[in-house]
């Protein structure tokens, strides 16, 4: 098998990225109508890069409930991530800096396109893919 590149991560995304760029306007249209401003939803989509934990949070504080309630619901919707993570886990290389960057990167669009026909999952894909969806978030 030839080694994968980050161009072939963003090549296998491509067909996902236009419907997380319309997910997060989305997203940004009803931060906006909710009340939150224009650089708190740019600042929560750029830290927190979780679609539906951000549609939560947003949703809940719309209603009136509480900063404790909507940061419990984020977690609880993140916690996927977890056993996601350790799937992945092994493949991140190089300093914690660097892993951990490139660890903001596991979601479950990049994690799936990461996946190589023997079972194992590739970095580089996977990189490549959430640079995209990050991008289009």
């Amino acid at each position: 098998m030839t080694e994968a590149r980050y161009r072939d991560g963003a090549k296998r995304i491509a067909p996902i990225a236009l419907a997380a760029l319309a997910f997060g306007v989305s997203f940004g249209v009803l931060a906006r109508a909710s009340g939150i401003g224009a650089l708190e939803a740019i600042a929560m989509s750029m830290t927190v890069f979780a679609g539906s934990a951000q549609f939560a949070v947003v949703s809940i504080l719309a209603v009136g409930g509480g900063i404790a309630s909507a940061i419990l619901a984020a977690v609880l919707l993140n916690a996927r991530y977890a056993p996601i993570s350790v799937s992945v886990g092994p493949i991140f290389v190089g300093g914690r800096p660097r892993r951990l960057l490139e660890a903001q990167l596991i979601v479950d669009e990049s994690w799936a396109m990461s996946r190589r026909p023997d079972g194992r999952y590739e970095r580089r894909l996977l990189v490549g893919a959430g640079l995209v969806l990050y991008a289009c978030w």
